[in-house]
């Protein structure tokens, strides 16, 4: 990170931590998304001169989210363009498409996807110096841990292009923000809902555009070895926690306290 945006970052975080503390201002994504925004790390969209105008659809954003900020700006044309780049990135976890993004903002597919890496970084840099940030003390961990969460959830959201209910399929390989609301409109959300979908089912997604036989069998492979690991997973943690045998008390054994 720059100098600079580790900064920018870690005033912005202690901000969002005080008013979760204090419970006397809104702490959001829109907030967290202008912070990195914000930063020289980031690659910030200009606002036109259009997006200039009083009562323009960027101006009255603008306005509409004042209070969400946690980075200090003034009503200028830096900070119309980073709330014009916190606003793509909203409209992409929002899952708008792209054609639409394209149409409200006159960004290409190029420079969005650019841009969710960047924010993608920033926002684990974000995680990370809330971690390590020790200014705070112990009774706020609560909500540190929380808004580490937030970051977590955030990040995942950014990467992938969509809301928090697709983030267990999204992770899927084959499968898209857009097969996976697909996949969501048959109240399918997780990898083993996947694996117990009926024939009924297998032949509504079969009749969507894009969906084919084998792409459809490819994703239930890819999830058959993603539950198989989790079972394995699981198991190994209760075996690790399992009692041993050669630490049952003998039956005339004195108790201790070891």
């Amino acid at each position: 990170l720059d100098p600079l945006s580790a900064s920018l970052l870690r005033t912005g975080i202690r901000r969002a931590v005080r008013r979760k503390v204090r419970n006397n201002s809104k702490v959001t994504d829109f907030g967290f998304l202008h912070l990195i925004s914000s930063t020289p790390d980031f690659s910030s969209l200009w606002a036109k001169n259009s997006d200039m105008e009083k009562n323009s659809n960027l101006w009255l954003k603008t306005n509409s989210v004042e209070d969400e900020l946690l980075a200090d700006s003034s009503y200028d044309e830096m900070l119309l363009g980073n709330i014009k780049s916190a606003w793509l990135l909203e409209k992409w976890i929002e899952e708008q498409s792209m054609r639409s993004i394209e149409k409200d903002l006159d960004v290409s597919p190029g420079d969005l996807h650019h841009r969710v890496d960047l924010a993608s970084w920033l926002l684990l840099g974000s995680r990370e110096i809330l971690m390590t940030d020790d200014v705070f003390s112990q009774e706020h961990m609560p909500v540190i841990s929380e808004l580490v969460s937030s970051l977590d959830i955030l990040r995942q959201r950014t990467r992938h292009g969509c809301k928090q209910d697709l983030l267990s399929l999204v992770n899927i390989r084959n499968v898209g923000r857009s097969r996976a609301r697909e996949l969501a409109s048959l109240d399918i959300r997780t990898p083993r809902d996947v694996l117990s979908m009926n024939s009924s089912k297998k032949n509504q997604l079969l009749k969507l555009r894009g969906w084919g036989p084998m792409l459809l069998n490819k994703i239930i492979l890819e999830v058959e070895k993603i539950v198989t690991r989790e079972n394995k997973k699981t198991s190994n943690q209760n075996n690790r926690t399992k009692l041993r045998d050669d630490d049952i008390p003998l039956s005339d054994e004195n108790q201790s306290d070891a």
